[in-house]
């Protein structure tokens, strides 16, 4: 099924599965099981598929199983580049003259470190 496998690709961090997703109108904004792509991603705290899951218009006003957002999941972790970009998408949703912001490159992005930290 399409939503577990963009489940797994996102839990492993695999950019160029969620990119393959995205160009092949996979839906990325739903919820499985109190699971959803923008949950997961601010749980394991990857910057970077964050980011990819804002651009492609993400729901980030959603929350997992215990009813927290994703914004509270990554400070609750401590994974502040994550809340930070979360932070900024929830002020600049409906935000007319928000830039067009691109990725960035795995290797500018903090996700790394911050997946570090929380081993």
């Amino acid at each position: 099924e399409s939503r577990k496998a963009v489940l797994i690709a996102i839990s492993r961090g695999n950019v160029k599965r969620l990119k393959w997703f995205h160009s092949h109108n996979t839906e990325l904004n739903f919820s499985e099981d109190g699971v959803s792509p923008v949950t997961l991603a601010a749980e394991k705290g990857n910057s970077e598929i964050m980011q990819l899951l804002i651009y492609y218009g993400a729901n980030l006003n959603v929350t997992n199983a215990e009813g927290r957002s994703p914004l509270e999941i990554a400070e609750a972790r401590g994974f502040n580049r994550t809340a930070e970009i979360i932070r900024f998408a929830l002020e600049h949703l409906d935000d007319q003259n928000i830039p067009e912001v691109q990725p960035l490159p795995s290797s500018q992005n903090q996700s790394t470190s911050e997946q570090a930290a929380s081993a």
